[in-house]
């Protein structure tokens, strides 16, 4: 399942089975998701969604 982090113009991309997570332009998020399946969105401020994913063993990719 992929994780998006969304703010104004960035975005958190994280893919739990890698447990990996990556910053992304917001304007990029749509071609990277293209097509993709199981997505879930969250709206929290991305320190807040760093710490959390960091804090479940995600790593930067």
């Amino acid at each position: 399942m992929i994780k998006v982090y969304k703010s104004y113009d960035r975005a958190i991309v994280a893919d739990e089975e890698m447990l990996t997570y990556r910053f992304v332009d917001s304007r990029d998020l749509e071609k990277i998701l293209d097509g993709r399946q199981h997505i879930m969105a969250y709206r929290e401020t991305l320190y807040t969604a760093i710490d959390n994913l960091v804090g479940l063993g995600y790593r930067k990719a």
